[in-house]
């Protein structure tokens, strides 16, 4: 039937009554079926940033919350042959129906589910599970689209309502300006404020599309990646409560790390407009492209960009950074470092410190953020709002970053002590099982360093460095030997490595080790001569491509992927094993949490997961039983049953944290040896 005829006769129900009751009662006795008989829920919300304060309207008055409220509730649940599309605003008897069925067993879906839930959580409501997500099944299945958001998968399942929520957004847009002019702050206006005749429709056909959306999705899941969505189920309620929990900052050290940052911007700046000749706007493209290309003679084409088809100027620093590695100028050199170092004090004020600083302060100092579990196409997750994955490290002396504060003030909250268990070379790990590379996996296997070999194998003689070399134990030949390797050639073959998984070309591979792009060429091509087995993979997952149109990880997660894109299927094969291992421990690791006791209330919990690292509290209360508590995380983050089948027990580093983030240090001598001792036993 077509999907707006089908919404069409859905019935509306906007009351409490005869007709909800017995919509209601019908679905209590038919909701077994994930597919047919699976309820739909969605929360209208006062905004999308958890963790700060925000506008209510109920009737005619405005009143302050201090976390987002869900106003307004819409159901789409299947009854006998149609669908009952409900809306109830907070404040009304159907609404608080809303609220008693969501507690009742059975099958129910959201877009998102993570999202909604959460709203729930913090607002002390409950939903009785199973709950699934459409967003989720969405990711697995069309994992080539860009976008998930409900109105572009609309266009897919029910292209005839398109552009549903045109109105609304004109009418909420009238909302704010008219508001603004009448000076209220930016912001005031939020979704709560628009007429029922409005929002009732948007939340409805919001119900209806997440409905169609299961409908559709629900029966290839079960049929084609049903382990693989069971576990990204179980990591969304994982990941549920590493959200409520939220990260300690210490605001004291925020606000002083931004006032250090910002005096040093005068004399930054001072020697900027110096070499420039001149005073200008540094954030300003428009007053920056002139200084560059009459200043310092700069050619416009090694400015421009293409972007969408379009040649376009631009000052982003990969470009200015292409710029001084081409141009030999001392004097230009100098101005873009001096640039840099403008631009980087400017994103750590505010980018980080300020945000981070004004998010704290509304929740004793905690930070909230949105970790999406299956937000990239690989399955890797992600976090935002703000984004705690992207949090600066320390200098590590090496390449691109330099000492920056920001994970200084970040702490362990008091009673706790943080312990940060890391996977050591993951990635290749999982490229030298996908791509058999028998080389690789012996110097995994017996501890040897992966990078400083490849530095050894590319450059001979001329990656050893017995001054200023670092100490690694290299592969030569057939047998191992301890060398000072140059701490340059293993970082840059440390970037090739890498590089070649995520399909680099010698262009960007230039960038990232700050050479010249024929010498970044041919350390490519001397890479993948000593490495034959990366186009022998290529060749066979292109072929697989030809026939079924997708490739598999270890984990069983299909990829699908253009067969002109052939190149990128190792990358989806490594980095989409590596998300599946760290799920498959993160919930091992979860389930023996919930088997451990409280000490003085304080429980063993995941904070956060950071690309290979899981970061963990501990009670400090629980200090005696810590060797038995982190050899179980380590031995469920090591022993994943599809890699040992393939041979491979994963390396996990440990580290554990009193204070700060950045002041993480090696595991003591006698609490590492007890640690070993149970993990033998």
């Amino acid at each position: 039937m077509d999907a707006e005829i089908l919404y069409n006769e859905s019935f509306k129900i906007m009351s409490a009554g005869p007709l909800q009751r017995r919509v209601f009662r019908y679905w209590t006795t038919h909701n077994r079926d994930p597919v047919y008989e699976s309820m739909t829920f969605d929360t209208e919300t006062t905004g999308l940033t958890f963790g700060i304060p925000g506008n209510l309207k109920i009737g005619n008055t405005v009143i302050k919350v201090n976390n987002i409220t869900p106003f307004g509730i819409s159901l789409c649940i299947p009854y006998k042959e149609q669908l009952a599309l409900f809306w109830g605003r907070l404040g009304t008897p159907l609404y608080d129906e809303c609220l008693k069925i969501l507690k009742m067993k059975g099958p129910k879906n959201a877009h998102n589910s993570r999202y909604d839930l959460r709203v729930f959580a913090v607002n002390n409501r409950k939903v009785r599970g199973p709950v699934d997500c459409t967003l989720t099944m969405a990711r697995i299945i069309w994992n080539r689209r860009q976008k998930f958001d409900l109105k572009t998968l609309t266009s897919t399942v029910a292209p005839e309502l398109y552009g549903y929520d045109d109105d609304l957004k004109g009418v909420l847009r009238n909302l704010k300006s008219s508001h603004t002019r009448a000076g209220y702050p930016k912001g005031y206006v939020n979704y709560s404020f628009l007429p029922d005749e409005i929002i009732s429709e948007y939340a409805m056909i919001d119900a209806f599309v997440t409905w169609l959306l299961n409908f559709k999705l629900m029966p290839e899941i079960l049929k084609i990646q049903k382990a693989v969505y069971r576990r990204e189920r179980k990591i969304i309620s994982i990941i549920l409560k590493s959200e409520l929990r939220g990260v300690q900052l210490d605001r004291r050290q925020a606000r002083n790390e931004a006032a250090k940052l910002k005096s040093t911007l005068p004399s930054y700046k001072a020697r900027l407009y110096k070499l420039a000749r001149k005073k200008f706007n540094e954030r300003s493209p428009k007053q920056l492209l002139p200084i560059l290309r009459k200043q310092f003679d700069i050619p416009k084409k090694m400015l421009t960009k293409v972007v969408k088809g379009e040649r376009k100027l631009t000052t982003e620093h990969a470009t200015l950074e292409k710029v001084m590695l081409c141009m030999e100028d001392k004097r230009l050199n100098k101005f873009l470092e001096t640039l840099f170092q403008v631009r980087r004090v400017n994103k750590l004020v505010g980018t980080y410190l300020e945000p981070l600083y004004d998010r704290a302060k509304y929740n004793n100092g905690i930070v909230y953020c949105n970790i999406n579990p299956t937000d990239t196409r690989t399955g890797r997750m992600a976090s935002n709002n703000p984004n705690l994955h992207n949090i600066p490290r320390p200098d590590t002396g090496v390449g691109d970053e330099q000492g920056n504060p920001i994970r200084h003030c970040f702490v362990c909250r008091k009673g706790f002590t943080n312990l940060l268990s890391d996977y050591e070379q993951m990635e290749m790990w999982m490229y030298a099982a996908v791509a058999g590379s028998n080389r690789m996996m012996r110097i995994l296997q017996e501890g040897g360093d992966i990078h400083a070999s490849a530095a050894y194998q590319i450059f001979g003689e001329e990656a050893v460095d017995n001054k200023h070399g670092q100490r690694c134990r290299v592969l030569v030949g057939k047998k191992f030997k301890w060398m000072m390797i140059s701490k340059l050639k293993r970082f840059q073959c440390k970037k090739v490595n890498f590089g070649v998984i995520y399909g680099m070309g010698f262009r960007a591979l230039a960038l990232q080790i700050k050479t010249k792009e024929l010498e970044a060429r041919d350390l490519l091509q001397e890479w993948h001569g000593n490495n034959p087995e990366m186009r022998a993979q290529n060749a066979l997952n292109e072929s697989l491509l030809k026939k079924y149109g997708f490739v598999e990880d270890f984990f069983g997660r299909r990829y699908n992927i253009r067969v002109k894109d052939a190149y990128k299927a190792i990358n989806a094969q490594v980095q989409g094993g590596c998300a599946q291992a760290l799920k498959i421990a993160l919930i091992n690791v979860e389930k023996y949490f919930d088997s451990l006791p409280s000490y003085n209330d304080n429980r063993f919990a995941t904070l956060l997961l950071i690309h290979d690292e899981l970061m963990a509290e501990m009670p400090n209360a629980a200090r005696l039983v810590w060797p038995k508590i982190i050899a179980g995380i380590e031995h469920r983050m090591k022993h994943i049953p599809q890699l040992e089948d393939r041979g491979i027990i994963l390396n996990v580093d440990s580290k554990i944290t009193q204070d700060a983030w950045d002041g993480k240090r090696a595991i003591g001598k006698i609490l590492r040896r007890q640690i070993d001792r149970v993990l033998a036993a």
